[in-house]
């Protein structure tokens, strides 16, 4: 047979303070709950290194072709490779003013 609580009885999370290897660990389900926006700032970030290398070789190919095709001394062509970060740069630095505007 079941007895009644005492009236005085502590609530839960004042009985685990002294021990906390006891308290109830929350589910699986409320875990992942508790990770969703980690995991989605994850995914976001893996998809913006994904499409950065993308970008990346792509141009890489466009100056190799263009680089191939015309005929330019070795400054030129060191002034071609020289700009291609000094733009990335510039072009990562208008994204994120842009995207911090809002």
């Amino acid at each position: 047979m079941l007895r009644p609580l005492p009236a005085q009885q502590q609530p839960p999370q004042q009985a685990y303070a002294h021990h906390p290897q006891y308290a109830p660990r929350p589910s699986y389900w409320e875990q992942l709950r508790a990770t969703r926006r980690d995991m989605s700032k994850l995914l976001v970030l893996a998809l913006a290194v994904a499409v950065g290398l993308a970008v990346h070789h792509a141009c890489k190919q466009y100056i190799k072709y263009a680089l191939a095709t015309r005929d330019m001394t070795l400054s030129h062509e060191t002034a071609v490779h020289a700009c291609y970060p000094v733009v990335l740069l510039f072009l990562l630095w208008n994204v994120k003013a842009l995207l911090s505007a809002r």
